[in-house]
């Protein structure tokens, strides 16, 4: 893996400027969104919050298309995901509990727990108990 500045600049590089076109075409966004998924993810395992919070805005402005329904719930996710590390704790659960709920609601099951397991290596067992309780 690139140390973190290298995917932060490259992500920049790849999606910033383009990001206007992306949105007329389904398959662009499905890309830029993973490309974006993985650098905010990164981002929370190497401390780089902010940059974390500039690529899940970018995220945003993508699930915003009317077809990105998956991508909506994965926002949401990640959103609190980010919101763990970097504000307070019980905001970032409440958080994460409205995204596993959505997730358990509207995404099925195979959807809920592959989005429940994402949080399972991060947060402590009551944490957990505390954001799958619904």
């Amino acid at each position: 893996m690139l140390p973190i500045e290298q995917v932060i600049v490259l992500t920049k590089l790849m999606i910033k400027p383009g990001l206007s076109f992306i949105l007329l075409k389904n398959d662009n966004i499905t890309t830029a969104f993973r490309i974006l998924n993985n650098t905010v993810t990164y981002c929370c395992d190497e401390g780089a919050y902010d940059d974390g919070w500039f690529f899940l805005g970018m995220m945003k402005k993508l699930a915003g298309h009317p077809r990105q329904f998956y991508e909506r719930m994965k926002v949401l996710s990640l959103e609190g995901l980010l919101a763990y590390y970097s504000r307070p704790r019980q905001i970032a659960l409440d958080m994460i509990h409205k995204a596993l709920q959505v997730c358990y609601l509207v995404g099925g099951q195979e959807v809920y727990q592959r989005e429940r397991q994402a949080f399972v290596r991060v947060l402590e067992d009551d944490e957990l108990k505390y954001v799958t309780n619904f």
